[in-house]
Parts: C-alpha cells; structure tokens; sequence
C-alpha cells in the first residue's frame, strides 16, 4: 500500500509506501520537501527515507537525496 500526503500547495509533502522487495515488514516515509522548477516542473529537490512504524520515525535515515539539477525530457 501507498500513500501519498498532498500540502496544501498541491505538492507532495510525504510518500508512505512498503518496500516489498525486502519484504512486508519494511515500511518507509519519505518526506519530501524544496521544490524548485525545472523546465516547468516542480520537483521535490530534498528527499529524506526514514523507517515508518505507525508514525515515521525521527532516525535512522535510510536514504537521503538532494537534486542539484534535473532536465524533463518530453516525448513526441
């Protein structure tokens, strides 16, 4: 299951999912916050993953990701 918190903004603030590839029992949040425009898209630029047992915890963070530059291919 997943589950996505929309700010009042309009743009994802956290994305609750599973991480079925490691199995049921691993249960995540990433917060997702920054957004800067690229080419027209907003895009979250920090992303934080931390463990989610009930509500997320406050550490250990599993994975953290900030975006420097992002370029938005459009299809034909």
């Amino acid at each position: 299951m997943q589950t996505l918190h929309i700010g009042p903004d309009s743009l994802i603030s956290r994305h609750d999912y599973t991480a079925m590839a490691f199995g049921t029992w691993a249960r995540a949040s990433q917060r997702i916050t920054s957004y800067e425009t690229f080419d027209g898209v907003p895009i979250g630029t920090c992303r934080v993953v931390r463990p989610r047992l009930g509500p997320p915890l406050p550490v250990p963070t599993l994975v953290w990701i900030k975006v420097h530059s992002m370029q938005v291919a459009r299809r034909a």
